[in-house]
């Protein structure tokens, strides 16, 4: 992943998320992988990595002060 993507990516993400949560958005958004190869990667169903981008998702919205969709 290009250096300033992973470091603004990287300020974005709270300390409070699950690791699981941010190695999801980082090979999903930042590498660009598919769910299906982030779930081969993290060995979980291609289902738990969408609740886990879902998850993070709505806590970054929360955390910049944006509405969840």
């Amino acid at each position: 992943m290009p250096g300033s993507l992973a470091s603004s990516i990287s300020l974005s993400i709270p300390a409070s998320m699950p690791s699981s949560s941010v190695e999801a958005v980082f090979l999903v958004y930042g590498e660009g992988r598919s769910y299906r190869e982030a779930a081969e990667i993290m060995d979980c169903p291609a289902g738990t990595i969408m609740s886990r981008l879902a998850a993070a998702r709505k806590k970054l919205n929360r955390t910049m002060g944006e509405r969840p969709d």
